[in-house]
């Protein structure tokens, strides 16, 4: 393929049809009835003048755009980072083979519709469920909100990060530190200590105008796991986010994690996958 112009961009007409898993740069993986004409004019818009969208679920966290589009001609995309070069190309197909990728592109991603076996590459699921198919009302009187503990087992929220599949209670830790605008987290405690965490439960609008709540922080310590916790915990944090008015929930997993186990067991729908490529691995071949 060699180097495409990076300046050029297709006309957006019936730009579903490309689309065989509701994921898009930047964004990231949307309801599929977000996919349309108009979102990616809204997304290509904001990459150019560096304006964070309303509805991008980054905005939780950051308000200003890291990445930005530099050409489309579906069913392939290009992003680079606003303070970088290090491209990335985004090609949405169930036959990675038949794309050729330019000489200048440093990650890849296959987004497809179907499971990849006898390929060497990060496979991560999308999963949907609509809350509205959430029965569950009641609370668990043993799932606490971490607001309302004593500061001391608040402090062990971090300790999650301990096992090497959990990350990111530290950071969120030093988030609700430093803010006050941030959805509750939900706990479970044994010994005066977290060993189980949800949250924070935020909603978003989304581009259709749809309540979307929010991916979370989500994870159970190893010792007490099989024994209830995770299932509990996530009842709850739908509950509360019903209650809260939302209305789905999207999610992401690596392939083969307990995540992806959970969200099946959990009855989600699969949306399809994201496939990544690091432009190093390629070269070893």
């Amino acid at each position: 393929m060699g180097v495409l112009p990076y300046n050029r961009y297709m006309t957006i007409k019936n730009i579903s049809s490309f689309f065989c898993v509701p994921y898009l740069p930047i964004l990231g993986a949307v309801h599929p009835q977000n996919i349309n004409d108009i979102i990616l004019n809204e997304l290509k818009k904001s990459s150019r003048n560096c304006k964070i969208l309303p509805y991008d679920k980054n905005s939780r966290w950051s308000n200003r755009v890291t990445e930005q589009i530099i050409y489309y001609d579906l069913p392939i995309i290009v992003t680079k980072p606003i303070d970088d070069n290090k491209k990335t190309i985004y090609i949405y197909s169930n036959n990675p083979e038949k794309h050729l990728i330019p000489t200048d592109i440093n990650r890849i991603f296959f987004i497809h519709k179907d499971k990849w076996s006898n390929i060497n590459l990060q496979q991560n699921e999308i999963f949907l469920f609509e809350i509205k198919n959430h029965h569950n009302k009641s609370f668990d009187n043993d799932v606490m909100v971490l607001s309302e503990l004593e500061p001391s087992i608040q402090k062990t929220l971090p300790n999650l990060d301990n096992d090497d599949d959990i990350e990111g209670f530290g950071f969120l830790s030093e988030q609700i530190r430093k803010r006050n605008d941030l959805g509750e987290v939900l706990v479970v405690i044994s010994n005066n200590q977290i060993v189980g965490a949800i949250g924070p439960t935020d909603i978003i609008i989304d581009s259709g105008g749809r309540r979307q709540l929010l991916a979370p922080y989500f994870g159970v310590s190893k010792e007490y796991r099989r024994g209830g916790i995770g299932k509990k915990l996530w009842n709850n944090y739908l509950s509360h986010g019903k209650k809260l008015g939302a209305e789905y929930i999207i999610l992401m997993s690596e392939n083969n994690c307990p995540s992806q186990l959970f969200y099946k067991k959990m009855k989600m729908s699969s949306l399809g996958f994201v496939s990544k490529e690091y432009k190093h691995s390629r070269d070893k071949k």
